[in-house]
């Protein structure tokens, strides 16, 4: 299913109330007591910091993708042709956590090696005896037959193998695979991957013991279903919202989580001007805590807040005008909420979209704005002749909490990351006489410094300054043969000597990080590429901002990804740049040169080395 790299959205978190439920409904799928299951086991399933993502196979099928805080995927969904509903499939990573969940079908290293390669099992290639449990439509895992404790695959029995008990002579396939090792999923975390040599030890149910009290676990246990005749499909039902992959700009960004503290104006208006720090905040488990949710007209009644005291701060500072109305969202009416919380976005208000907003504002007179092929700008602004805006109190706007750390923290969206890029050059056979002179590798890597330092050391050497202009060389044979773009010059300047020399060498480079050595990167090849930012117009003619290039650079897509809904007000999404190709490209709505370029400088990213184009492929005029 993954032979090739899957579409797949920027993730979203998973509030503790939906993971509770995913959890019991898994323990029903797998016939486990949810009760009794460890806490441990429970995490082992279904960790607390897990997020939600869909995707889209290069077969057409669409999903959903459960994966941890690294990007490896855990669980996903796909539909069943039976029932039009959603399969529940754990990934190798889930279960060499929980080994137990499925029953294991062997077979040969041989065989491991062609599921690798996309194809299915076949009944030939498996070992009897099979269990119990592998029946026709059941979910098994796939094992080695030398070490039948370590799941490899996972797939759907085709046959009910559990009758089968001789396989020689027999044809056609066993189990259609979901998921293998090697696959293009395998890869998608930012952890290397270490298959397990043993899991024995793990094979056991983690169920803690009753108490000494003996009660039984009748509330909230989940029984496993009767074993009958026909096995029951692990299905668990997970809605998937139906959506044009092609139509971007129709995806909600992030949402938060639902249960945040109910905060009326009196809050905004006198707490969130300093709050008090003899507020000693109780600890509790996030998957405990039970907090009323805001409405609808609280988060409205914050965002006209919000419009109102950016317009207050104008008239006190006037700004250019026209404005796209994503960059007034961002860069004003964002930053000047009077409550935070990630649930307090355009998406949970009354007009669902930033358009619908500022033109429900446009008739309170509060601004003019303008539409032309979909986007939106405002032309206007009240100022201070507005009643409103003239007797508005200014409010202290409120911060991002300092014990709410998102997942940015612990990736290279932090402001401060270095990226250095260091170039390296391999000589070419034309330039084997100097290195063979100098009695240096033709096979090594060499920074510009070390081949300048090297052609000093020839010239002392062998003595070849020019008497006559001493910023030049006299060309002896040996450079000759060695530099490229000699032609019939004698004598040359020194300063000219490195970049001739390169021109006979095959360019590479790295791109490290903070405390990163430049020679502890991987190599790639050819001279440093530019981050394209790309304004053009796409999908329904709108506008649009389309960044590529960052794998070179070693950026989080996904990161910027979440970074930029929030710095633009708009949708974000990651796709291939065409149909199977490993480079992948970041859209956001709108023309955002400046917020991606300002987001990519915090990353690291120097400025020389963005390159901005227009919609036609060429570079745009500054």
């Amino acid at each position: 299913m993954f032979q090739k790299k899957p579409t797949i959205n920027p993730p979203n978190s998973v509030k503790s109330s939906q993971r509770s439920k995913l959890l019991q409904d898994l323990c029903v799928a797998h016939n486990l007591d949810y009760a009794r299951l460890s806490t441990a086991g429970k995490e082992n399933l279904l960790p607390k910091n897990v997020r939600t993502c869909k995707f889209q196979a290069h077969t057409g099928e669409k999903g959903i993708m459960y994966i941890d805080l690294d990007g490896a995927p855990l669980w996903f969904t796909i539909r069943s042709a039976k029932d039009k509903t959603d399969l529940m499939i754990p990934t190798v990573f889930t279960l060499w956590k929980a080994p137990y969940l499925l029953p294991r079908i062997a077979t040969w290293k041989p065989v491991l090696a062609k599921l690798m390669g996309g194809a299915d099992l076949m009944l030939p290639g498996t070992v009897p005896p099979f269990p119990q449990d592998a029946r026709k439509g059941a979910l098994v895992a796939v094992v080695d037959a030398e070490n039948p404790t370590v799941p490899l695959g996972v797939g759907q029995c085709i046959l009910p193998l559990f009758e089968i008990e001789v396989v020689r002579g027999r044809t056609g396939k066993a189990v259609l695979m979901d998921t293998v090792v090697e696959d293009e999923i395998f890869h998608l975390g930012k952890h290397e991957v270490q298959i397990p040599t043993d899991l024995t030890e793990q094979m056991e149910i983690p169920y803690e013991e009753e108490t000494t009290e003996g009660q039984p676990a009748s509330e909230g246990t989940t029984e496993p279903p009767e074993s009958t005749g026909a096995v029951k499909h692990p299905e668990i039902t997970v809605k998937v919202e139906e959506e044009d992959l092609n139509d971007r700009f129709s995806r909600e960004a992030t949402p938060g989580p639902e249960e945040i503290n109910q905060i009326s104006e009196q809050m905004e208006e006198t707490k969130l001007e300093g709050t008090t720090s003899a507020e000693t905040p109780v600890a509790e488990s996030p998957a405990e805590s039970s907090e009323p949710a805001l409405t609808t007209e609280d988060i409205d009644h914050a965002f006209k807040r919000a419009l109102m005291q950016s317009l207050y701060k104008i008239s006190k500072a006037p700004i250019d005008l026209p404005i796209p109305s994503s960059t007034f969202m961002s860069e004003y009416v964002l930053n000047n909420l009077p409550i935070y919380h990630p649930n307090v976005n355009i998406k949970k208000t009354s007009w669902k979209k930033a358009s619908k907003f500022l033109k429900t504002m446009e008739k309170e007179k509060l601004m003019k704005v303008k539409e032309k092929g979909g986007d939106v700008s405002i032309i206007s602004l009240a100022g201070s002749d507005n009643e409103a805006i003239a007797r508005f109190e200014p409010f202290k706007v409120a911060k991002k909490r300092a014990d709410k750390k998102t997942d940015s923290a612990d990736n290279n969206s932090s402001s401060g990351t270095t990226l250095t890029v260091t170039q390296f050059w391999k000589p070419k056979s034309a330039a084997g006489d100097f290195f063979k002179a100098m009695g240096q590798p033709m096979s090594a890597y060499y920074q510009g410094s070390e081949l300048t330092k090297l052609l000093q050391e020839y010239i002392a050497k062998e003595k070849i300054a020019d008497p006559k202009k001493p910023k030049n060389v006299v060309i002896d044979y040996t450079l000759r043969a060695s530099l490229g773009g000699v032609g019939q010059q004698t004598s040359v300047p020194r300063a000219n000597l490195t970049q001739m020399l390169q021109m006979n060498c095959q360019p590479f480079h790295t791109v490290s990080k903070d405390g990163e050595e430049p020679t502890s990167v991987p190599l790639q090849k050819g001279l440093p590429p530019n981050i394209t930012v790309t304004q053009e117009k796409r999908n329904r003619n709108k506008m649009a901002t389309v960044i590529t290039g960052l794998e070179h650079f070693r950026i989080d897509m996904y990161s910027l990804a979440d970074d930029l809904k929030i710095a633009c007000a708009g949708s974000a999404t990651i796709t291939p740049i065409k149909e199977g190709s490993p480079e992948m490209e970041v859209m956001v709505q709108g023309p955002q040169y400046d917020n991606v370029t300002n987001l990519l400088v915090k990353r690291g990213v120097k400025p020389q080395w963005i390159q901005k184009k227009d919609g036609k492929g060429k570079p745009k005029k500054k």
